[in-house]
């Protein structure tokens, strides 16, 4: 008579159960299947929270497949990112294997942490609990979800929107070259006027500054003393870029 062959299921040494406890529980599994044996069986669901980083589908089939026959396993992940949730849910062969599984497993410290096992009744269970749970898991890639959001359809208050935050971005850009002496136009868009002080501070003192209108520069008077023209206060900036960039040459 030929001898059956029982293939062990390794499981790594931070994961597996004390001996004693190990021993306890493929005991009341063993009579339990002697019992299911030639009948008709009902399936058990555990779920599984606080489950520890690191402790995947092929490690969870290992681990809970040396207490009994794991039909389905399914581990919950972001469909974002692909990363596991912390929880997910276990279906055995056996009603009462998944029973014993729960009660024994529950409160099991592992990778410091404690594992959360509970069984779920049949009408707990939602038809749809393992959905894909034979396929691998591909979280959905990012440049895809990015071109189908600008490749919608967008509303008028969202084409609106997005034309003031273009003209808002255009508009800063126009401002910063302006102070930077570079004068540059764009279509629809015209830079800020920002106000003119009444005083400003330089390394001489402090200047009144003389507003002028459009009409002044037909006139020509003489700036008085401890002031400045506000024709004037856009040139300084422009003088200040060029003494710096001097510098940096003759050195």
């Amino acid at each position: 008579m030929a001898t059956k062959h029982v293939s062990e299921v390794f499981v790594p040494k931070t994961i597996e159960l004390d001996d004693t406890e190990k021993s306890k529980l493929q005991t009341d599994v063993q009579k339990i299947k002697k019992k299911k044996k030639g009948g008709s069986t009902t399936r058990g669901v555990v779920y599984l929270g606080h489950i520890p980083l690191g402790f995947y589908e092929p490690d969870m089939k290992k681990f809970f497949g040396q207490f009994g026959r794991v039909t389905r396993l399914r581990l919950s992940r972001s469909k974002k990112t692909g990363r596991s949730k912390g929880y997910a849910f276990v279906e055995f062969l056996h009603e009462d294997v998944a029973k014993i599984v729960a009660s024994t497993l529950n409160n099991y410290l592992m990778f410091m942490r404690l594992l959360k096992c509970e069984f779920m009744p049949k009408d707990k269970v939602h038809p749809e609990t393992f959905k894909g749970c034979h396929k691998k898991f591909a979280p959905v890639k990012s440049a895809s979800v990015a071109a189908d959001r600008h490749n919608k359809t967008k509303t008028e208050a969202q084409v609106k929107r997005s034309q003031a935050r273009q003209t808002k971005k255009s508009r800063a850009v126009l401002n910063k070259l302006s102070e930077m002496g570079i004068e540059y136009s764009l279509g629809g868009v015209e830079k800020t006027q920002s106000p003119v002080p009444q005083m400003i501070k330089t390394p001489g003192g402090k200047l009144h500054v003389l507003k002028e209108d459009s009409g002044d520069a037909e006139v020509t008077f003489k700036t008085p003393p401890g002031a400045i023209k506000s024709s004037r206060l856009s040139m300084t900036p422009k003088v200040k870029v060029v003494q710096r960039r001097s510098k940096r040459l003759q050195k």
